[in-house]
């Protein structure tokens, strides 16, 4: 939870393509529930993703299939003094169903 100061930081390059793996969970789309899912990542100094932890839960149905499918969130590297570096970095995903 340290704070880091950095000259770049890390940005995902394919959240399109996350967003379409994650996509909106039937039960979820079902039951009407809407939320935001918040993740906190570490990405590595060549931006792949290491781990994450949960910020924000709306509902563990969201939340499940975001915690199942970040692995694959590939970022551009988060840069110090010239040098990629391993750091923490924070992701919402945003559910809203379309009635």
């Amino acid at each position: 939870n340290e704070f880091v100061m950095l000259e770049k930081e890390p940005a995902p390059v394919n959240m399109d393509e996350l967003k379409k793996l994650i996509g909106y969970p039937t039960m979820a789309k079902e039951a009407e529930i809407e939320g935001k899912v918040v993740l906190r990542i570490q990405v590595d100094g060549n931006g792949n993703y290491v781990k994450h932890i949960v910020i924000k839960d709306p509902n563990p149905i969201l939340t499940a299939e975001v915690s199942k499918q970040i692995k694959n969130l590939k970022f551009t590297p988060g840069i110090q003094a010239g040098k990629p570096i391993k750091v923490w970095v924070t992701i919402p995903f945003d559910f809203h169903f379309v009635r």
